[in-house]
């Protein structure tokens, strides 16, 4: 019996000290800033971040000079991006130094990410992430969704001819072949796709259908991301564009 009682003791001593130390530490949790503490979720979360880093006057001036430079060029229409829009979507995006054309370039791509309806002319495409068969004949969508086609357009098959690659930093044969009908026509595109690249010779033929010689829009493609930035204008207004930003093209036809 004492050896028992003495058990006891010390089990309910031992409760209360695990009691004690767990009320101290809520309290203590209580009096800490809640910055290092992620968000509690709520019915009203999004997957925007939840930190924003105000823009400086400057790179504000910057941002909204170059986006002028985009509606002029035809890359985004004339207030296609409302001014506030456009400057919450980039204190969101990143913590900019500069805005220079790169830096424009990825709030472009942020906005194509979150907006609904989708920019008019431009489209997008993540580079080094797996690639599924669907998003080939995404690629032929997006394709004619930017160059204005809204005419019937169906995939008839997409087939894998042989394995995939080791990686694009050569000239491996054509491994995929795509074939889809777009109103009375029909195409059948070989191509070498990757398992965590974007094709290779896709989007080079893709580009004359719907674009064809008697149309005066050119799909052109943005030098300034690693991801496959597209756009459908005129030669004209790209070429303006190139000038006014420097001695290097930022945006060259596909």
């Amino acid at each position: 019996m004492p050896s028992q009682l003495l058990s006891w003791g010390l089990l309910v001593v031992g409760v209360g000290f695990l009691r004690q130390a767990y009320k101290e530490f809520q309290e203590a949790l209580d009096e800490e800033p809640s910055s290092w503490r992620p968000d509690p979720p709520g019915p009203d979360r999004t997957d925007k971040p939840a930190w924003r880093h105000p823009l400086t006057p400057e790179l504000r001036e910057q941002l909204l000079t170059t986006f002028a430079l985009l509606e002029t060029a035809g890359i985004l229409g004339p207030g296609e991006v409302p001014h506030d829009e456009l400057i919450e979507c980039a204190e969101h995006t990143d913590v900019f130094e500069d805005m220079d054309m790169h830096s424009v370039v990825m709030v472009l791509e942020s906005l194509a990410d979150e907006r609904d309806p989708p920019l008019r002319h431009f489209a997008y495409f993540t580079n080094q992430v797996e690639f599924y068969d669907d998003d080939a004949f995404e690629i032929v969508r997006e394709f004619a969704r930017i160059s204005g086609y809204n005419g019937p357009l169906r995939q008839i098959r997409f087939d894998m001819t042989s394995d995939y690659p080791q990686g694009p930093d050569y000239d491996p044969a054509p491994n995929a072949v795509l074939e889809f009908e777009m109103g009375t026509a029909r195409y059948s595109l070989t191509f070498t796709i990757f398992r965590k690249y974007l094709p290779d010779g896709l989007i080079e033929q893709l580009a004359p259908i719907f674009a064809p010689p008697e149309s005066a829009g050119r799909f052109y493609v943005s030098w300034e991301s690693e991801d496959l930035d597209i756009t459908f204008t005129t030669p004209e207004q790209i070429e303006e564009l190139n000038a006014a930003l420097g001695p290097e093209p930022s945006w060259v036809p596909i």
